[in-house]
């Protein structure tokens, strides 16, 4: 009897076993899950459901954010639904739900190892936006792609049955089995990450930084550019990308950046492939870019890919919104010194549409009412973005898109028997008309049309009892341009970008001086300066194995300009080595050449930017850089940490000599000095070289991201006609920048967010001391005209050795934080941000202050340093629908 009972008792427990497992399966459960964490979804179906699970604690896919509700479906066809996408094997041990992950092989489709191209646009689900900078990957072959600016990818590989991921900040991860038994096109739409939930921030691509390809570049992500604090509010994508190691600003009140010891000029800046000559507003205190009208950012510091050139230092490559196809969307927000908005839209649902966007300052409007009677002054800057595009056919699109922004500084002052007006204007302007073609699943083209004018104009003119003086300065430089670029996928592991391009450059390199009665606005503008510079390029993505990536190019370019026609080589290589899964080595090699410089005039505070060709006197600039970099992934891709190095040489750089001035350009008949004085009589060339180390480590998951940076660095110039022709520091030379950045996400309603900046000194020269001298010579006037002098005595000033003076550190906080409500119509949101937050006083000029001692009979001149950002509250309302 009681071996029966024994019997019947593991009978019950073999049943009860069963159905438990049976009941598991079967059972109807309800999922709700929006960028969770696998690990979190198993955790949360073990806790409701009582469903125990057993799999690798320490495998990344479980880390993966899913996205996935349903309901009255069974547990089984739920599995299904989360695992299979991210190749997750389950089947039943007992009462446990195993799950294993396993590299799967491809399955070949014949010995032949026959190849195939997969290809097609990437695309956002929502808007049908194209999507640049996407990662293709396949892991079982270790191999991919990236999307080009246009959202199309080409990937030729063996036939075989793969595991594909689509991937790209700031979106959900894609994975699909693929059985690619011949060529296909396949379009992939991903689904933007939600703004209410978490977003990876991170200086690169969702691939993990030892695994990217490319070395000395950064991804500037639009979302994460609106998470961060800002001078009044106005996001701005140069923000974040100064706040990468290598790149730091001008101080408040100059404009343009450095990039690894390059001067403000060795910056190409790309909006739609037109280049901008000057981005930025309010003398460096903003950028001329709307955040909310650009879609992807890329900056590159070296590692130059073939087809980039035209500057010795960096490239930062903008597009623009292509404007949503499916709907009509927008944004717009308002703060205490600017408003913006963003309109976009479907023209033809589904194969055209629009954007608008645009944004002004008040300032003088506001300040208007507290002005002098008699008394007519302001400042404001606005831009205007707009983009059309549309699909032709399933081979052919179209796009239209232009850029037009300027500032605006004036004053006038009536009074009785006394006129005063002044005014300085500047900005740009750019239209871009591009034609994509495909010609098949391996052939990409693109042909683009391009204008971009910048021009700076001061006018002065004073009226004081009859007599009137007038005077104007101009500099612009205008191109038209045409390129046609090339992707083409031609074999497995290797593919190839080609192209040419051609432009016109029509400089106005003069500034005009007048006086006499005649008014300004009727004078010309002087004779322009017309060059021909001319580019090509080939480069080679090649997969080498399984470890090692290759980029190599090289890249032809020619320029002429009055008679003078220079010709360029310029090879380029960089490489990718995978050491561990986690641990790579890169390195690259980039020789560049410029031929526009950009000089400033030293005895003018305003941007009196002057753009001059390479001529006979001033051959092109010219540099060779090489970097090294050690990239290294942590605890599951939690952490990165990259550490490189760079040394860069510089050769036939290009300043004003010391004590030049462009304005003495056309002076009077009756003065003193030659009468054929030209820029180039006040240009001196020179030679440089930089070297530097920089430290990036980010945290990219979590409620807390960020990242910190450091740079140590040197930068050592040298000119005949500067310093008595021995080295010396540049202004931008500091030896150490640190940057810490980070966004907490306190809840889904609320985020608030920090940047903090540090910069050493930088070298400037002072005066060490004055005397007074003898002299007979001809004079210099206020009004820009030379005169013979007579015997007197002036002061005469002892200046100290070129940039030994080192000024004090640059360092500043800023936060911000961020009230986010779901509206009916869209998303609300509310942000408060104070810039400088402790006030730090951070010179942007230094200048003289001179005081006299009637007991010594002697004047005595004090250093003074001047700043005009103090700390700045500001307040923002925006509303997206």
């Amino acid at each position: 009897m009681k071996k029966w009972i024994i019997v019947l008792i593991g009978v019950l427990c073999i049943i009860t076993s069963a159905t438990a497992q049976r009941y598991q399966l079967d059972s109807i459960i309800i999922v709700n899950y929006s960028r969770t964490p696998v690990k979190e979804v198993l955790k949360d179906l073990q806790r409701r459901y009582r469903i125990e699970f057993s799999y690798a604690d320490d495998d990344a896919v479980f880390e993966q954010p899913v996205t996935l509700k349903l309901s009255g479906k069974t547990a089984r066809e739920v599995f299904v639904r989360l695992f299979e996408p991210l190749g997750i094997a389950f089947f039943e041990v007992g009462t446990t739900i195993v799950l294993k992950t396993a590299e799967k092989k491809p399955r070949q489709i014949k010995a032949g190892n026959k190849a195939v191209t997969l290809s097609g646009f990437i695309r956002e689900k929502g808007s049908l936006e194209w999507i640049p900078g996407a990662t293709v990957y396949i892991p079982s072959i270790k191999t991919g792609v990236v999307s080009n600016n246009y959202g199309f990818y080409s990937l030729t590989i063996p036939a075989g049955e793969y595991v594909i991921q689509f991937t790209c900040a700031g979106f959900d991860r894609i994975s699909d089995t693929v059985l690619m038994d011949r060529s296909m096109n396949r379009d992939v739409f991903i689904v933007p990450s939600s703004e209410m939930e978490e977003i990876i921030v991170s200086s690169h691509r969702e691939v993990p930084v030892s695994q990217d390809t490319r070395i000395s570049t950064v991804d500037i992500l639009m979302s994460q550019v609106k998470r961060l604090p800002a001078l009044a509010g106005e996001k701005d994508v140069f923000q974040v990308s100064q706040m990468n190691p290598g790149e730091q600003r001008g101080v408040e009140g100059t404009s343009g950046y450095y990039v690894r010891g390059g001067t403000a000029d060795q910056n190409l800046v790309i909006l739609d492939d037109a280049p901008v000559y000057n981005a930025s507003h309010v003398f460096g205190l903003f950028s001329i870019f709307n955040g909310d009208a650009i879609k992807s950012a890329e900056l590159i510091k070296g590692g130059f890919p073939a087809r980039y050139g035209e500057r010795l230092s960096s490239v930062l490559v903008m597009n623009m919104k292509d404007g949503n196809k499916e709907k009509l969307a927008g944004e717009f927000g308002i703060g205490l010194i600017s408003s913006r908005f963003t309109l976009e839209g479907p023209i033809q649902k589904g194969k055209s549409s629009f954007l608008l966007s645009g944004r002004r300052t008040y300032g003088d409007l506001l300040a208007k009412p507290f002005l002098p009677k008699g008394i007519n002054a302001g400042y404001y800057f606005y831009d205007l973005n707009a983009k059309i595009n549309t699909t032709l056919n399933k081979k052919n699109h179209l796009y239209l898109s232009a850029y037009l922004g300027k500032d605006n500084l004036y004053s006038d002052d009536k009074q009785t028997g006394y006129l005063s007006k002044s005014s300085f204007g500047w900005g740009n302007q750019t239209v871009t008309a591009r034609w994509n073609h495909v010609f098949n699943n391996k052939v990409f083209s693109n042909t683009s049309f391009i204008y971009s004018n910048y021009k700076f104009k001061s006018a002065n003119k004073d009226v004081y009892n009859g007599e009137q003086s007038t005077s104007m300065y101009i500099s612009s430089i205008r191109d038209f341009g045409i390129k046609h670029d090339i992707d083409w996928s031609p074999v497995y592991q290797h593919t190839l970008r080609l192209g040419v391009r051609s432009v016109l450059h029509r400089f106005t390199p003069s500034a005009l001086k007048k006086t006499g009665t005649r008014d300004y606005q009727n004078m010309s503008e002087g004779e322009s300066v017309d060059s021909w510079e001319n580019n090509v390029y080939v480069e080679d993505n090649w997969t080498a194995s399984e470890r090692i990536f290759v980029n190599a190019g090289i890249r032809g370019s020619s320029f002429s300009t009055q008679g003078t026609t220079y010709y360029n080589i310029e090879p380029r290589l960089s490489t990718r080595v995978l050491l561990t899964g986690t641990l790579s080595v890169k390195a690259s090699y980039s020789k560049m050449n410029q031929y526009l410089n950009l000089v400033s005039n030293t005895n003018i505070g305003f941007p009196t930017d002057l753009w001059i060709p390479a001529t006979k006197r001033t051959p092109p600039q010219r540099s060779g850089q090489w970097a090294l970099a050690l990239a290294k992934d942590l605890r599951d891709q939690k952490y990165a940490l990259t550490l490189e190095g760079y040394y860069k040489r510089m050769s036939n750089l290009v300043t004003y000599r010391e004590g030049a001035s462009f304005i003495v350009a056309g002076i009077d008949e009756d003065a003193n000095v030659p009468e054929n004085i030209t820029w180039e009589d006040n240009i001196t060339t020179g030679k440089g070289k930089s070297y530097g180390i920089e430290l990036l480590g980010e945290k990219k998951k979590g409620r807390l991201t960020g990242w910190i940076g450091y740079t140590w660095s040197r930068t050592i110039f040298q000119f005949e006609k500067i310093n008595n022709g021995r080295p010396y520091r540049p202004v931008h030379d500091r030896r150490h920048n640190f940057t810490a950045l980070g966004i907490y996400d306190i809840n889904k309603r609320t985020r608030c967010s920090f940047g903090w900046t540090y910069l050493s000194g930088s070298p400037i020269t002072v005066m060490k001391s004055s005397y007074t001298a003898l002299t007979n010579g001809p004079l210099y006037n206020l009004d820009y005209t030379y005169s013979q002098g007579t015997a007197q005595n002036i002061e005469m000033a002892e200046y100290s050795g070129k940039g030994e003076y080192v000024t004090d550190a640059y360092h500043r906080l800023d936060i911000g934080i961020q009230f986010i409500k779901q509206k009916k119509r869209g998303t609300r949101t509310w942000e408060i941000g104070i810039y400088n937050v402790y006030n730090r006083f951070n010179p942007f000029y230094y200048g003289y202050e001179s005081t006299f001692d009637y007991a010594s009979n002697k004047e005595d001149s004090r250093l003074k340093k001047y700043a005009y950002a103090p700390i700045i509250p500001s307040i923002t309302y925006s509303f997206k629908f």
